[in-house]
C-alpha cells in the first residue's frame, strides 16, 4: 500500500508543479478565466489518470518490481480509474458552472471575445478551428466513460458482462485524446507539461490498441490433466511444456471460454513434471461454473507468472492463512 500511496503522492504533486510552470495565470479574473484554469488542471488529471488505467490494463511486467507486484497494479489501476473519474466530473462541472451561474442571475454570461482565424497558417490555428467538434467528441465521451466508471465500482455485475462492456473504454478512450489534444493550452506543447502528456497519449493509445486486439500478456497453451472436486474447492491440474517456471506465492491467468481470471498457483514447479495446480474456490459466478466447463484433455491458456509475494526474508517465519488464502503457503511447502 506504501508503494500506491506514494505513486499517487507523485501523480498529484507532480502535475500540479508541471501545471502551474506551464499556466499564465490572468491580470484580470473573473468567472471565465477561473473556469478556463479548471478546465485544464481537471482535464489535464483526468487524460493522465485514464491514460495511466490503460497502461496498467495491459500488465506490463516492467512496473512489477516498483510498485511491488500485479496484485498492487491493479489496485492501482482502481485508484486511477476513481481519479478520471472525479477529475472528469469536475471537468464538466467546471464547463457548467458559468450557465448555472447565469440561471441564478449571478452572472451576465458574456465571453471574453475570441479572435478570428482569418487564414490557417499553423498548427495552432487549425486546432482551433477543430474546438467546436473536439467540444461535442469531450461531451459524448464523458457520458460514456462516466457509465463505465461507475460499473467497474459495482461488484454485483457479472464478471462476464463487465469483461464485455469495459473495452468499450478503449474508443471512449481514443475520443477523450483526441478532445486533449485539440483543446489542451497549445502553450502546454513546448513545456514539460506537454511533453508528459504527449508521452502518456502516446503510450496510452499504444495499449488501448493491444487491449483491443487482446494481446495482453503472453498466454500459452495447457492441458487439463486432472480434476478433483471436494465441496466447493476445485483442484485443477494442467500439464504446461512450455511454462518458465515461477515462484511460490505468485499466480497466473487462466483464460476458458473467453474469460480470464486469477489463481494462485498451489504448487511448485519441478521441470521434469511441468505440471501445475490450482485450487479454485467457489466464489463467484466463473468459479461456480469452472467445474461443469472443464474436463480432463481439455486445452486452456494460462499467462504468468505474476506477483511479487516473496517468503524469502531469512528470519523464522509464522504463517497463518485463512480458506483459499492457504495457496501460496502449499505451493512453498511444496519448494
Amino acid at each position: 500500500m506504501k508503494n500506491i500511496k506514494f505513486t499517487l503522492a507523485i501523480f498529484f504533486g507532480g502535475i500540479f508543479a508541471l501545471w502551474l510552470l506551464a499556466t499564465s495565470f490572468p491580470d484580470q479574473w473573473g468567472v471565465f478565466p477561473v473556469r478556463n484554469l479548471l478546465l485544464q488542471l481537471t482535464g489535464t488529471i483526468s487524460i493522465l489518470a485514464m491514460s495511466g488505467c490503460l497502461i496498467l490494463a495491459v500488465r506490463p511486467k516492467i512496473l512489477e518490481t516498483p510498485l511491488g507486484g500485479l496484485d498492487k497494479m491493479y489496485r492501482l489501476h482502481k485508484w486511477f480509474g476513481i481519479i478520471a473519474l472525479s477529475g472528469s466530473i469536475l471537468h464538466w462541472t467546471s464547463k457548467q458552472f458559468p450557465k448555472w451561474l447565469v440561471k441564478l442571475g449571478l452572472f451576465d454570461g458574456k465571453k471574453p471575445p475570441r479572435p478570428p482565424i482569418q487564414e490557417i497558417l499553423t498548427l495552432k490555428d487549425w486546432l482551433a478551428t477543430q474546438r467546436h467538434f473536439a467540444e461535442e467528441v469531450g461531451e459524448i465521451a464523458f457520458y460514456v466513460a462516466i457509465v463505465l466508471l461507475v460499473a467497474a465500482l459495482i461488484k454485483r455485475i457479472p464478471y462476464r458482462w463487465f469483461a464485455k462492456f469495459h473495452i468499450l473504454i478503449v474508443p471512449v478512450y481514443l475520443a477523450l485524446v483526441w478532445h486533449t489534444t485539440v483543446l489542451a493550452n497549445f502553450a502546454y506543447w513546448s513545456q514539460p507539461l506537454g511533453w508528459l502528456l504527449i508521452a502518456a497519449l502516446l503510450a496510452g493509445i499504444a495499449c488501448s490498441l493491444i487491449a483491443l486486439f487482446k494481446r495482453i500478456g503472453k498466454p500459452q497453451n495447457a492441458t487439463v490433466s486432472a480434476l478433483n472436486q471436494n465441496g466447493n474447492l476445485l483442484s485443477l491440474t494442467l500439464n504446461a511444456p512450455k511454462w518458465q517456471g515461477h515462484r511460490a506465492g505468485q499466480f497466473l491467468f487462466l483464460r476458458t471460454h473467453g474469460e480470464s481470471h486469477p489463481f494462485t498457483i498451489a504448487s511448485d514447479w519441478q521441470p521434469n513434471h511441468q505440471q501445475l495446480t490450482l485450487v479454485v474456490k467457489d466464489l463467484g459466478d466463473y468459479t461456480r461454473r469452472l467445474p461443469q466447463r472443464l474436463n480432463i484433455g481439455d486445452t486452456v491458456q494460462i499467462d504468468g507468472a505474476y506477483g511479487r509475494f516473496d517468503f524469502s526474508d531469512g528470519q523464522a517465519q509464522i504463517w497463518v492463512s485463512n480458506g483459499i488464502g492457504f495457496t501460496p503457503f502449499l505451493a512453498r511447502l511444496n519448494e
